[in-house]
């Protein structure tokens, strides 16, 4: 029982996420463009350094989209047969969603070493900031537009 309610959480949160990561494509492509520039400027980029960085960042991206796409369609699976499920299969299911944790996990490290050769660790270590600060704030931004 307690497992079951652990896949319903962990799903639940899935798909919040899942929902405000797939706004229309005008949003999206806006969002993007806000955030190649907000971590460009915080990271202080060379044009040399973010023709080189912005293409493997890219990459890095698309993998990660095609792991999160699995995973949001595994949620959607736990959540419509969540009461169905025996304890096996909602074992299995929260395998398979910390394989997808994992799996997110080695394309990011993967890409640290790309990154690593193309910036230094100053801007490497600007480039982490960057980001999470550039998601806070998005966050933030959709949380005030619903209200």
């Amino acid at each position: 029982m307690k497992i079951q309610k652990i896949l319903l959480l962990i799903s639940l949160v899935t798909i919040i996420i899942a929902t405000h990561a797939q706004p229309n494509n005008n949003r999206l492509e806006k969002i993007n463009s806000q955030k190649v520039a907000f971590i460009t400027q915080e990271m202080n980029l060379s044009v040399a350094e973010a023709q080189q960085f912005w293409p493997l960042y890219n990459e890095m991206t698309k993998e990660l989209a095609s792991i999160q796409k699995q995973q949001q369609q595994l949620t959607r699976i736990a959540l419509s047969k969540a009461k169905q499920l025996g304890d096996e299969e909602v074992l299995e299911m929260i395998n398979k969603h910390l394989t997808f944790n994992e799996q997110e996990a080695s394309i990011r490290t993967k890409y640290y070493k790309e990154f690593a050769k193309v910036l230094t660790a100053q801007k490497l270590l600007a480039f982490y900031i960057a980001e999470k600060k550039f998601k806070t704030q998005l966050l933030k931004r959709l949380k005030q537009d619903k209200e």
